[in-house]
């Protein structure tokens, strides 16, 4: 059995994502299987747009939050999901 999951992009990864995105995973799915997912299906229309390191390094370069909550606060990307989590995927960009 399947489980879907509902996420939202903010920032300008939503450029390569959309805003909004349901997604199937297999059933036990933690985040990191998310995170590969996501890589898989975004990787070569980020690059398109310039933002590969956007996708390639989800994790640390963006927040990445479960039913409000961020994964840090949880178990990182051993988070397993639950069907009907709603994740938000929040870009930051910085300079220095």
């Amino acid at each position: 059995m399947d489980l879907r999951v509902e996420i939202s992009f903010k920032g300008p990864i939503s450029i390569v994502t959309g805003r909004r995105l349901v997604i199937e995973l297999r059933e036990k799915a933690r985040v990191k299987d998310l995170i590969q997912e996501l890589n898989k299906a975004f990787l070569d229309k980020a690059r398109e747009k310039r933002l590969e390191e956007v996708i390639q390094n989800l994790e640390s370069q963006n927040l990445i939050l479960i039913d409000g909550r961020e994964i840090s606060a949880l178990e990182g990307v051993e988070t397993p999901l639950r069907e009907g989590d709603k994740i938000t995927i929040l870009n930051f960009t910085h300079g220095g």
